[in-house]
């Protein structure tokens, strides 16, 4: 999506805010204007059901860029709905981490290991405390890792668990799977060594 996003800005805008002790700011636009090649917006417009809409008129695109670069990007519509105002986008995505942060914190949580000493997080971003004694963050991210998930360890007791807001609540549930499974392999590796 983010490579979409930069390849229209370098077709389009490419705008540069221009800084000076002597002047006001300016803005300069160094790509192509909308005007001299409506049918790209119109593409834009299309992607939320608005295609009698392109850059001749005067109404404002950006939301409809969004929609555009989200399906473009290949995401399912039923994780996004197409729109042309900007605050849905945000509504939805608060509206779903807040519901996913919720599974996922609640199914940390139903994790019961030794290894782990504790668990927060908020919405989709949460914090699992390691034991010390059993094994490092970095250790548990690194087998997380081997088994195709993305975390951070920190202060070298703590994997960060921050999956993408699109993450689907059946991705999301493979996550916590093998994340019980990596902890359960360290628990049984440690007993079997003492």
């Amino acid at each position: 999506m983010v490579l979409l996003a930069v390849g229209e800005w370098a077709r389009y805008g490419r705008q540069v805010i221009t800084y000076s002790a002597d002047a006001d700011p300016r803005t300069e636009q160094l790509g192509v204007k909308e005007r001299e090649a409506p049918q790209r917006i119109h593409d834009y417009w299309a992607s939320v059901g608005h295609p009698e809409r392109s850059g001749l008129d005067d109404v404002p695109w950006s939301a409809a860029f969004i929609s555009w670069d989200i399906e473009s990007a290949g995401v399912p519509r039923d994780l996004f709905c197409p729109s042309q105002t900007h605050t849905i986008y945000v509504e939805r995505l608060v509206e779903r981490a807040a519901e996913l942060g919720e599974i996922l914190l609640s199914g940390l949580r139903a994790i019961d290991s030794p290894v782990v000493r504790e668990i927060r997080g908020l919405g989709l971003f949460s914090g699992i405390e390691i034991d010390p004694a059993w094994a490092s963050a970095r250790e548990v991210a690194m087998r997380l890792l081997a088994r195709g998930i993305l975390t951070r360890d920190t202060h070298h007791t703590v994997v960060r668990v921050a999956p993408p807001l699109v993450i689907s609540r059946t991705q999301l549930e493979w996550a916590l799977k093998n994340i019980r499974s990596v902890l359960a392999e360290i628990e049984r590796g440690l007993k079997r060594a003492a």
